[in-house]
Order: structure tokens, then sequence, then C-alpha cells
């Protein structure tokens, strides 16, 4: 990762010098599996390894953070900060909990499953010229977003074939407009769908869907479960606990 992270930014400052605009989407390798912080990072979280591991990936998005701003590109630089799924098993969420440490926030569930800790993750947007900082919005947002968000801010079109469940983000993010979308599609490793409108969240599976208790073939003898529906209120919550990234 710290050679991934150095080859991105030397990217950022060969580019910087320039006047044209670039791209560049760093997809980091941690906090995934294998968990493996470097010796600098080991027991400084105050979790687990894991937990060291996160640190050690705030660390690097630090760096390229850090990159944009000693270049002087800093102001009209839109920098993202998200991830695909919740947190995974393998980070040991048992040794983390007892560490005081909730992964999945105060939702259920974790990577793979139809809950909303599989699904629900950060997104961070770092864009001075534009977005106001401390900024925040309540609206669901879905990462196939990105590609009318890019087209809105470059003035590009999309055919009406092109990036149909795609909605930019833009109004959000300047507040001014209309974020056109009404409601998201989840879906599970095993396959199982849902759909979320509002408040609202409609789980077409038996259990999980994913790797928590109760999986598909566990939660299908309980005949009395026909499907998930929840509305997630503060019955639905456990106590929250700050995630690390936030």
């Amino acid at each position: 990762m710290p050679h991934l992270t150095q080859k991105a930014v030397a990217y950022i400052k060969a580019h910087a010098k320039t006047s044209k605009p670039f791209f560049l989407y760093f997809p980091l390798p941690s906090p995934h599996t294998p968990i493996l912080p470097t010796k600098e990072y080991l027991g400084k979280s105050g979790t687990n390894e894991y937990g060291d591991f996160v640190l050690m990936t705030d660390d690097m998005v630090g760096r390229i953070i850090k990159a944009v701003k000693d270049a002087g590109i800093e102001s009209n630089t839109m920098i993202v900060f998200t991830s695909d799924n919740g947190v995974s098993p393998n980070a040991d969420l048992k040794e983390l909990e007892a560490a005081g440490h909730q992964s999945s926030y105060i939702f259920k569930g974790t990577k793979a499953d139809i809950y909303e800790g599989g699904h629900r993750v950060p997104f961070i947007v770092k864009w001075p010229a534009k977005v106001k900082s401390g900024t925040k919005s309540s609206e669901t947002i879905c990462l196939t977003d990105f590609m009318a968000t890019a087209a809105d801010i470059v003035n590009q079109q999309l055919k009406h074939n092109e990036g149909e469940d795609s909605y930019s983000l833009l109004p959000l993010l300047i507040r001014k407009g209309r974020y056109q979308r009404t409601s998201t599609i989840h879906h599970s490793i095993n396959g199982n769908f849902a759909i979320r409108k509002g408040k609202w969240k409609l789980a077409f599976a038996y259990g999980s869907g994913g790797w928590s208790a109760p999986v598909e073939k566990e939660a299908k003898n309980k005949t009395h479960l026909v499907f998930n529906c929840l509305i997630w209120k503060k019955t639905f919550q456990r106590k929250p606990i700050l995630p690390l990234i936030m």
C-alpha cells in the first residue's frame, strides 16, 4: 500500500504541473484481506490488526490529500473517499467489540449481507471551491451515481441508454437543484435483492442473504418468516459507537 500511495502521489505531482484536468482512481487494497498493517502501525489503533490496518488506510489517504495541497490545486480538486461494501467478518468483529468498536456502527450485518451493515459505507467529499466544509446530507445515494455526477461536472450529456441507474450528486454537493434518485436497489452475495425508498427497505430474503446469521438455508426452515420488511427506527438500532473512519 505505501508503494501504491507513492505512485498516486507522483501521478498527482506530475499532472498538477500541466493545465489539463486529470482523473485518478485509486482503489486502496486496504482494509480488505489480507489484513497486513506494516510494523509502523501495529498496535497503534488500540483495537486489533484490522483496526491498525484502517489506521494505516487513513494515513495513506492523508498523504494523497497532502499531495494535492502541496501541488497548489486543493481548491478546485474534488476528492471522494468511500467504500464498496461494509466490514468483512475477517476483521474479527468480536475482538473489535471487546475493544469498544462496532465496525457496522449502529447497523445490523456485515459485508455480503442484505442488511444495512452490508451496504452503508462512508462517503466523504472534499472540494473547497464547491462544497462547504461540514456540509451533511441525509439522502440515500449509491456509488452508481458516480457516472452521472462526473458527466454533470464536465457538462457531458449521457445518452438514454447510458447510466440508467445513475443520478448526479452535484445538486447535493453544491446545494443547487434536485437530486433525482427516488429508490435504491441492493443485492447480497447470495443473489437476494432489496429495494429502499425513504426510510423503508423491503428485503427479499429469508435471512441475511449473506454470511451473517441467520443464513438463508437456516432461515428458510422457519416457515413463519416470508420476508424482511424493515423501517430503520431506534428500535432496530444498537447503541451508537463511532466508527474508525468518519
